[in-house]
C-alpha cells in the first residue's frame, strides 16, 4: 500500500511539473518584469475610466456609452468596472493586479502559439523574451491601454493557433473557432487588430492549399470588412497614400518605419549610449561590421561565402547613401539617435534578407511569417505619422513584440549559433524593465500619489463653481502632467473622479492670465478661487495669502528679499542714466561682433535710410489691418501684427485638412506703393512650402505677383522676404497651400516695404535697427547714432524666483530709459510665478554709460486692476 501510494503521490509530482511547472517559471518572470505595476497610480487616460465608472452612460471621452462602450476603444471600462464595484477607487493596486494576471495569459498564449506552431522549446524560449518585457512597456504598465493590449495578443495568438490546428487537421470546428475568436478579437479591440487580417491571408498563403484561399478568408474579410472599411476613418487608407508617397519618390515617408525597426530590435537607450561617445565617429561602420558578422555566422558553411559576404558589404554601402537621402528630407530634423536607429533598420532588413537565404527549408515559411506579421503592424502604425519614430518603449510597437519574439525562438527551434545572443538580448530586457517601471513609480506614480493625497488635506471638498489655480514650477513640470494630463477629456477629469463631481463643475488653470479672464467672464468671487504652488518639494497651499494680496487696497512697499510673487507685482524705478564720455570708449565699438561685417552699421547714409525705412513701417503697421481664412484657438490673428515673434496666427488645423489652403490679407487702408512683403515663420515643421503673393486695389480683383514652391524648412523666427515688381497696392495676400507636414502654418510677424526702400539690403536692416549701438566705427557716429536715438536706449531687467531658479525675462522688461543725467521715473511688471522673488536687477544696457538706480518700490496689483488691463 506505501509503494502505491508513494507511486501515486510521484505521478501527481510529474504531472504537476510537466502542466504547470513552465507556466510557474513563467508566472515568476512576470512577477520580475511587471510586479512593480502594484505600486502605481492613476493617470493619464486612466482618469477617464476611473471617471466613467460613475457616468457609464455619459459619452466619455472615445470610450462612448454604456459598460462596454462604443467606438474604436470599446473595452477599455468594462473589466476594471467590476474590480471598482468589489474595492470602489481604492486600492489601486487591484486594478493592477488585474493587468499583471493578463498579461501573464497573454505571455501564456504566446506559449500555447509557438509550441504548437514550432516546438516546445521555441514556445518557451518566445513566451519567456514575451514576459521579460520592456518593448512597448508603456502600452502594458498603462490602465488606459494596457487591458486593450493583452486581450488582443491573446486572442489573436489563440485565433492564429487555432488556424493552424485546422491547416495540420482539416478539421472544420477548428477554422469555425477560428473564425470566431477574430470575430470576437476585432468587436473588443479593433483598435490593435486592424493589421491582423494581412497576417491570416500570409499563414494561409504559406501553409494550406492556395487554390481555395479566397474561399478560406471570405469570412474573415467580410468581419474585416464590416468593421474597419465600412465606418473607416481618415486614416484606414493612410497605408494605401502611404505606399503611392514612396513609390512616387517621397523617401522621406521610409523614416518613421526604418527607425522603429532598430528601435524594435535594440532598444533605444543602447543607441543613445551608442551616440553618447562624442569620440566614436565611425558608429555606422562599426554596427555593419557587427551585421556583416552576423551574416558571416551563417554563410561561413555554405558555398563561396567570401562572394555572398561581398555582395552584403555593398548592399550596405547603398543602403548608408540611401539612408542620408532619407534623412536629408528638409520635413526631417533627425537627432543622431534617431538617424543611427533608421540605419540601423536598414541594416536589419539586410541581415534578415540573408538569414530567410540560408536558413534551413525547414523554418523558411516560419521566417516569413513572423517577419511579416512583425512588418504589417509595424507599416499600420508607422504609415499613420511617418515623419516620427516610434521608440521602444512606446505602446504602438506593442504587437509589433508577439512575432519578434517568434522570430526569435527560432533560434531554439534548430538550435542555432545565435541562441547565446537571444538569452542575452532577453536578460537585457527584464532588466530595462524592471528599471524603467522603477523610473515610472519614482517620477510619475509616487508624485501624483503624493499631490493628490496633499490636495485632499488642504480641500477636502470642491463645490460647483470654484477654480483651482496651480502655479508649477518649471522642474515639477513632468509631476504635475502625470497627476493630470488626460489626452482624450478635460485635465479636470483626474480630480472629478476622486471627488465624485463633474469635470464641468469647476475648472483647472495653471495660467495666472487665464485665472483673470475666467474670473472676469464669469464672475467668480474670490472666495470660490484656490491657489497652490507645486514643486518637487510637494505642494503647498497659498490660497488665504492670494486672496488677500488680490483683495486688498494696493501699497506701496519697500521690502527686504525675498519678496512675495503671488500675483503680479508693479516695480517703479526711478533711474539716472548717463551715457559714456567719448573719450572714454575705444572705437570701432564693437558691442556686437555679428555687426562689424555689417554695411548698415559702417556708413552713416546707410543709418540714416535704414531708420527712415523703420518709421515708415511702423507708421504702416500701426494703422493696416490684417484678416485671416481661419482661426486655431490661442493662435489669434492679432498675433501676425503684434511685434513678438514669441506669438504667432496659425490657421485652424481642421479646416487646413480639409481644403489645404490658408491665407491672410493686409489691408494698408491706403493704396502705397511697395515691391517686397516680409513675414516670420512661426513653425519649423509647418513651414509653408508652396504659396502665392497677390496685390489688389478694391479687395476682390486680385493679381498674383509671386509664385513659390520648395521643401526647405524654415527654423521658427526665420525671416522671409519676397520680392515681386513695384506695385501701386492698398490690399496684399499670402495664399497658402501646402506646408511641409502638410499641417496647418504659422505666421509670426508681416509687413510690407515700400518700394523706395528697393536698394535697402532688409536682413542687415533689421540687424542694425536691433541692435543700432553694436558697432560703432568713429567717435562722430558714435554722437550722432545717440542723437538719433534722442538719447535714449533700451534697458532689459530680469528677475529671478523659486520657481525657475535662474535668471528670467520678458520683452515688457526691456524699457526705453533716457541717458540725459536726470532722474526719470519707469514702471515695470514682473508676472506671477512661484511664491517669492529672490532678485531683481538690470541684465543689459543698450547704450554704455552709467545707470543708478535711486529708488524702488514695489506694489501688488489687485484683482480690480488686472481685471481693467492695468
Amino acid at each position: 500500500m506505501l509503494v502505491e501510494k508513494d507511486q501515486s503521490i510521484l505521478s501527481i509530482k510529474r504531472l504537476i511539473s510537466k502542466y504547470l511547472g513552465f507556466p510557474f517559471l513563467l508566472l515568476v518572470v512576470v512577477l520580475i518584469s511587471y510586479g512593480q505595476t502594484l505600486g502605481m497610480d492613476v493617470w493619464r487616460d486612466a482618469h477617464a475610466i476611473f471617471f466613467k465608472f460613475n457616468h457609464l452612460y455619459e459619452r466619455t471621452g472615445y470610450l462612448g456609452n454604456g459598460i462596454l462602450g462604443e467606438g474604436t476603444y470599446r473595452f477599455s471600462v468594462a473589466p476594471y468596472y467590476y474590480v471598482y464595484k468589489l474595492v470602489g477607487y481604492d486600492p489601486i493596486w487591484a486594478y493592477y493586479l488585474l493587468n499583471l494576471v493578463f498579461y501573464f495569459l497573454a505571455a501564456l498564449s504566446v506559449y500555447y502559439l509557438f509550441s504548437k506552431l514550432l516546438n516546445t522549446n521555441a514556445g518557451r524560449a518566445a513566451s519567456l523574451l514575451f514576459a521579460a518585457g520592456y518593448i512597448g512597456v508603456e502600452g502594458f504598465i498603462d490602465l488606459a491601454g494596457s487591458m486593450i493590449f493583452n486581450v488582443s495578443i491573446i486572442l489573436l495568438c489563440l485565433c492564429l493557433l487555432a488556424y493552424f490546428i485546422y491547416s495540420q487537421s482539416l478539421r472544420y470546428r477548428f477554422y469555425v473557432l477560428a473564425l470566431g475568436i477574430y470575430a470576437f478579437a476585432i468587436f473588443l479591440t479593433p483598435v490593435r487588430t486592424h493589421y491582423f487580417m494581412g497576417v491570416l491571408l500570409l499563414f494561409d498563403w504559406l501553409w494550406l492549399n492556395r487554390r481555395k484561399i479566397l474561399l478560406r478568408l471570405l469570412p474573415f474579410s467580410a468581419f474585416f470588412y464590416l468593421t474597419f472599411l465600412q465606418s473607416a476613418d481618415s486614416r484606414t487608407f493612410s497605408i494605401g497614400q502611404y505606399l503611392k508617397d514612396i513609390l512616387a519618390g517621397k523617401f522621406y515617408n521610409l523614416y518613421s518605419f526604418f527607425g522603429s525597426l532598430g528601435y524594435l530590435f535594440v532598444p533605444d537607450k543602447y543607441i543613445h549610449y551608442l551616440n553618447s561617445f562624442s569620440h566614436l565617429k565611425l558608429t555606422e561602420l562599426l554596427i555593419s561590421i557587427c551585421s556583416l558578422t552576423i551574416v558571416y555566422l551563417f554563410y561561413r558553411n555554405t558555398n563561396r561565402p567570401i562572394v555572398k559576404i561581398f555582395i552584403s558589404a555593398v548592399l550596405t554601402f547603398f543602403w548608408y547613401l540611401f539612408s542620408k537621402t532619407i534623412l536629408s528630407s528638409p520635413i526631417l530634423s533627425p537627432g543622431s539617435d534617431t538617424s543611427l536607429a533608421v540605419f540601423l533598420g536598414g541594416l536589419l532588413i539586410i541581415v534578415l534578407i540573408n538569414i530567410l537565404i540560408n536558413c534551413h527549408s525547414d523554418i523558411k515559411k516560419y521566417f516569413v511569417l513572423l517577419t511579416g506579421w512583425l512588418m504589417m503592424n509595424l507599416v499600420t502604425y508607422t504609415a499613420y505619422d511617418p515623419v516620427s519614430i516610434i521608440s521602444t518603449v512606446d505602446r504602438y510597437i506593442a504587437h509589433s513584440f508577439v512575432p519578434l519574439v517568434g522570430l526569435l525562438s527560432l533560434a531554439f527551434f534548430k538550435k542555432t549559433r545565435l541562441f547565446w545572443l537571444v538569452i542575452i538580448w532577453g536578460a537585457l530586457n527584464l532588466l530595462n524593465s524592471v528599471t524603467y517601471q522603477h523610473n515610472v513609480l519614482v517620477s510619475r506614480s509616487f508624485p501624483a500619489r503624493n499631490f493628490h493625497s496633499s490636495l485632499r488635506g488642504f480641500l477636502p471638498h470642491i463645490a460647483k463653481g470654484d477654480i483651482l489655480y496651480f502655479d508649477v514650477a518649471d522642474n515639477a513640470q513632468g509631476h504635475f502632467n502625470a497627476a493630470f494630463t488626460v489626452g482624450q477629456m478635460p485635465n479636470e477629469t483626474a480630480i472629478a473622479w476622486r471627488y465624485g463631481i463633474d469635470r464641468y463643475d469647476f475648472r483647472l488653470i495653471t495660467e495666472f492670465t487665464d485665472l483673470v479672464k475666467v474670473i472676469n467672464h464669469d464672475n467668480v468671487p474670490l472666495s470660490q478661487v484656490y491657489s497652490f504652488h507645486y514643486t518637487l518639494d510637494g505642494l503647498q497651499n497659498t490660497t488665504d495669502r492670494f486672496r488677500q494680496l488680490l483683495a486688498n487696497t494696493s501699497k506701496d512697499f519697500i521690502p527686504s528679499t525675498p519678496i512675495e510673487s503671488l500675483v503680479p507685482i508693479e516695480v517703479r524705478i526711478q533711474l539716472l542714466a548717463t551715457p559714456a564720455n567719448v573719450s572714454q570708449l575705444k572705437f570701432p565699438l564693437t558691442l556686437n561682433s555679428n555687426l562689424a561685417s555689417n554695411s548698415i552699421a559702417k556708413d552713416m547714409e546707410l543709418r540714416q535710410i535704414a531708420r527712415a525705412y523703420n518709421q515708415d513701417t511702423i507708421t504702416i503697421r500701426r494703422q493696416m489691418k490684417v484678416t485671416t481664412s481661419s482661426d486655431w484657438p490661442e493662435n489669434s490673428p492679432l498675433y501676425i501684427n503684434d511685434h513678438n515673434l514669441d506669438t504667432a496666427w496659425r490657421a485652424d488645423r481642421f479646416i487646413w485638412a480639409d481644403t489645404d489652403h490658408a491665407d491672410f490679407v493686409t489691408d494698408l487702408l491706403e493704396p502705397i506703393s511697395i515691391n517686397r512683403l516680409v513675414w516670420f515663420n512661426a513653425y519649423p515643421n509647418h513651414s509653408p512650402i508652396a504659396y502665392q503673393i497677390l496685390v489688389s486695389q478694391n479687395g476682390r480683383d486680385w493679381v498674383v505677383v509671386k509664385t513659390y514652391q520648395s521643401t526647405r524648412r524654415l527654423a521658427s523666427g526665420d525671416m522671409q522676404i519676397e520680392t515681386f515688381p513695384t506695385q501701386i497696392v492698398r490690399y496684399i495676400k499670402m495664399d497658402i497651400t501646402k506646408t511641409l507636414s502638410d499641417d496647418s502654418p504659422g505666421i509670426s510677424e508681416v509687413w510690407v516695404v515700400p518700394s523706395k526702400y528697393t536698394d535697402l539690403n532688409l536682413v542687415e536692416a533689421e540687424q542694425y535697427l536691433n541692435d543700432p549701438l553694436g558697432y560703432i566705427s568713429d567717435p562722430k557716429a558714435y554722437m550722432q547714432t545717440l542723437e538719433s536715438l534722442n538719447y535714449t536706449g533700451k534697458v532689459q531687467f530680469s528677475w529671478q524666483d523659486n520657481s525657475l531658479n535662474k535668471w528670467s525675462t520678458l520683452p515688457n522688461l526691456s524699457i526705453p530709459v533716457k541717458y540725459d543725467g536726470q532722474i526719470h521715473e519707469y514702471s515695470l511688471i514682473i508676472p506671477t510665478r512661484g511664491t517669492i522673488i529672490t532678485d531683481f536687477k538690470d541684465t543689459f544696457t543698450q547704450i554704455p554709460g552709467k545707470l543708478r538706480i535711486t529708488t524702488v518700490k514695489y506694489r501688488h496689483l489687485t484683482l480690480n486692476e488686472l481685471q481693467q488691463g492695468f
